[in-house]
């Protein structure tokens, strides 16, 4: 029974750690100061499947029926910044393209618990010269 015991009990441990360590965006820059956040001039919206609520000045959640399906951060930071917040996610890049003069760059990330069926990626930037908008799965509203 102890042999066993031993056996089971770091399992758990470790099963345990792993589903603690997906957290938020939010959770994961929380700490970071070097950074400006965007001031958001809109309040919550309904995009029509998910509805966009708006917490704080830099942060938005999105739900669908009762339930936080992503969120967004504004950064007010440049395209320098980009490869630094990346590295934060542990992010993995698996596709680059540009829409209207912004790079848009998905990736996967293990940090972050949203994902979307079907798609290898959970991770959405938008990146300008003078911003970087970061979603996860990806950026619902406008970019």
């Amino acid at each position: 029974m102890k042999r066993l015991l031993l056996l089971v009990f770091p399992m758990i441990l470790i099963i345990l750690c792993f589903c603690l360590s997906s957290g938020t965006m939010k959770d994961i820059f929380e700490e970071e100061i070097f950074v400006e956040y965007k001031e958001i001039t809109y309040a919550e919206s309904n995009l029509g499947f998910v509805v966009e609520e708006k917490l704080g000045s830099n942060y938005l959640k999105y739900v669908s029926k009762g339930k936080v399906v992503g969120e967004c951060l504004f950064f007010n930071a440049g395209k320098h910044n980009a490869n630094y917040l990346a590295e934060k996610l542990g992010l993995m890049i698996t596709s680059s393209y540009f829409v209207d003069g912004k790079q848009i760059v998905e990736g996967v990330s293990t940090l972050l618990k949203y994902k979307i069926d079907g798609k290898k990626a959970n991770v959405q930037m938008a990146i300008s010269d003078e911003q970087i908008i970061i979603g996860t799965p990806i950026i619902y509203g406008s970019y």
